[in-house]
């Protein structure tokens, strides 16, 4: 049977590991990075007219159920069904990245100033501020949680390449970062052209290959669905 390495945290690994579990693949939890939620407050009076959901992470640490029947921007499969859990009405969803979303907002409103909440993590990219420095809405974003590179199993990591594990799935760029980082701290170089990587957007494939990795894979979708499904067509 085949083994794959799941690096995603612990929470949303072992939701993916029952997931490819279910087509015969042997799973291993490794998470490379860690989550912590970070404390946030908004003025009792702040009214925002559309929120901006880029990842689940932010759905469940952003603490206010006030704003729940306001217009909702996200990015993605796994933050839709994220807010629909947590029972959001009005959401509008975009398979992609940054652009993608930012693309749907001028869409709907164009250059109409409004009010803009983006409860996100602390890596956010900076595409967003720049968009709407230009587009002149009333932008704030407000960071709820943090994430950082930490190999939380290196026994297992390690051991997984030692005992023939070939397959690693790979979430984000800071997953990836935190890879290469642990790859080479434990000195595994020469098993580079034996393992295959799913990566779940191009952006990090691309910085895979700065390091030599060869046999990288990319969904045609960036969620977890499209990946699971490469993976059994593909591996």
């Amino acid at each position: 049977m085949k083994k794959v390495l799941v690096t995603r945290p612990f929470a949303d690994a072992i939701i993916t590991s029952k997931k490819i579990n279910r087509f015969g693949f042997i799973t291993t939890i490794c998470p490379l990075i860690i989550l912590n939620q970070r404390k946030h407050t908004l003025d009792t009076s702040y009214n925002p007219d559309v929120l901006i959901f880029s990842s689940k992470n932010s759905v469940r640490f952003f603490n206010y159920v006030k704003f729940k029947r306001k217009m909702v921007l996200c990015i993605g499969e796994g933050t839709y069904k994220e807010l629909k859990q947590n029972k959001y009405q009005n959401i509008i969803n975009v398979d992609g990245n940054a652009k993608k979303i930012l693309e749907k907002f001028n869409e709907i409103y164009g250059k109409k100033k409004i009010k803009v909440l983006h409860p996100c993590g602390t890596n956010i990219k900076s595409e967003f501020k720049k968009y709407f420095l230009m587009q002149e809405s009333e932008y704030l974003q407000l960071p709820v949680y943090s994430l950082d590179k930490k190999n939380m199993e290196p026994y297992l990591f390690n051991n997984f390449f030692k005992d023939g594990g070939k397959i690693v799935l790979l979430f984000s760029q800071l997953t990836a970062e935190s890879f290469v980082e642990s790859f080479y701290k434990h000195k595994l170089q020469d098993l580079k052209c034996f393992i295959k990587i799913l990566a779940i957007s191009k952006n990090i494939s691309n910085y895979l290959k700065k390091y030599n990795f060869k046999n990288l894979i990319v969904p045609k979708k960036p969620n977890e669905h499209s990946l699971i499904s490469t993976l059994k067509e593909k591996i």
